[in-house]
């Protein structure tokens, strides 16, 4: 039987589809807790090996990364087991993509506030990047400075001293309420599931992942008060598949009212799952999502996005995202409730990111508003 594993010794595990080696590094002030990430377990194991050769040389000292690109890695490294998997694949494309090509091979130290100005200036004039993607790489290298700075590798961090840049005009792609109202009445009356996923998507606001991700168990239809709560998200991840994983954010995870318009289709719904899995045998929607494809499985939302832009074809609107029924939800909610109660339905952290987005609308508690919006869509 193997011992128990020293405190001292290397440990590897897999977490969200990547492989990380972790343990104590010599780097001469002594040893240092270290971790290291990769998409293969061999990979991960090369790169540790690889950091304790150049700590035992000399080379890689706590506080002295070689360069921009190694400072950009050893904070990737400290925040990846702490990321949602499709965050971290945006941090790690964000990185690739717009700041190691730009200062990777750059000493931290030699980084200047005017180069920080001109790499923002080309990645919006030049390659005509949008201004939330200029965003998130100057965040990801501001950060990654921080903590240079609380390793006493630098004194001050030129991204905070830089110009920031504008933020886009207040633009949301969204349907008015008589696209909506048209979508809603352009439907075949059979099919229901397709019922359910606009007034998921068009009355409560849920974003795509969290519709897709619904189980039965999530919905309380004949309670006094029904509704449903949002508790999981589903994605598609490298290697792994369709997972249900948690919300996005904390206040993601919310109970919101259903109307009579909602509780109706979910229920012939309901009934209609019900029979289809009396003659399979048993073998129907195992999992019990409430969306579903023909064979009963989950939903992948490449294919849901082809359903939403026919349903909008056959509707005879516009194409537009799928995110834009989120944006109807809100746009219609603020006719009825308050700022704050569209906060909480849309499931943002704060009521900043609800007022950016949502701020220029004019604004009337939760359960009415949602009514109201159901009642004016399926009238």
């Amino acid at each position: 039987m193997a011992g128990k594993r020293g405190n001292g010794e290397d440990s590897i595990y897999k977490s969200d589809g990547r492989w990380y080696v972790q343990g104590y590094i010599e780097e001469g002030s002594g040893p240092i807790r270290r971790k290291v990430s990769a998409k293969t377990k061999g990979e991960a194991v090369r790169k540790w090996q690889e950091r304790k050769s150049e700590a035992a040389l000399g080379a890689r000292r706590l506080g002295q990364p070689k360069n921009v690109a190694a400072l950009l890695q050893h904070w990737m490294d400290l925040r990846s087991p702490d990321l949602k998997y499709k965050t971290r694949i945006g941090y790690e494309g964000s990185i690739s993509r717009h700041l190691v090509p730009y200062f990777g091979t750059r000493k931290v130290t030699a980084v200047r506030v005017a180069d920080v100005e001109r790499w923002q200036h080309e990645l919006g004039t030049v390659q005509g990047l949008s201004r939330s993607t200029i965003h998130q790489a100057r965040t990801i290298l501001s950060q990654a400075f921080d903590m240079a700075i609380r390793h006493g590798d630098l004194l001050a961090n030129p991204v905070r001293l830089a110009h920031h840049l504008k933020k886009d005009s207040a633009r949301i792609q969204a349907l008015t309420e008589g696209q909506a109202q048209q979508l809603m009445r352009s439907l075949a009356p059979e099919d229901v599931q397709a019922r359910v996923r606009l007034l998921l998507a068009l009355t409560l606001g849920l974003r795509q992942g969290e519709f897709l991700a619904l189980q039965w168990r999530d919905v309380e239809l004949d309670a006094p008060n029904p509704h449903l709560v949002v508790r999981a998200s589903l994605q598609r991840q490298t290697g792994r598949g369709l997972v249900r994983s948690t919300p996005k954010t904390v206040r993601s995870h919310r109970t919101l009212h259903l109307a009579q318009p909602l509780v109706d289709a979910l229920r012939a719904l309901r009934l209609e799952q019900k029979e289809i899995l009396l003659r399979s045998g048993g073998t129907y929607n195992p999992d019990g999502y409430v969306l579903v494809s023909s064979a009963g499985t989950p939903i992948d939302a490449a294919n849901d996005r082809k359903h939403w832009h026919k349903l909008l074809e056959v509707a005879g609107l516009p194409p537009v995202r799928v995110h834009a029924a989120r944006h109807t939800a809100a746009t219609l909610l603020l006719q009825e409730v308050g700022m704050h109660i569209v906060q909480q339905v849309m499931g943002h952290t704060n009521i900043r990111t609800t007022v950016d987005i949502y701020g220029h609308l004019t604004p009337a508690d939760g359960a009415l508003g949602i009514t109201n919006v159901a009642a004016r869509l399926t009238a």
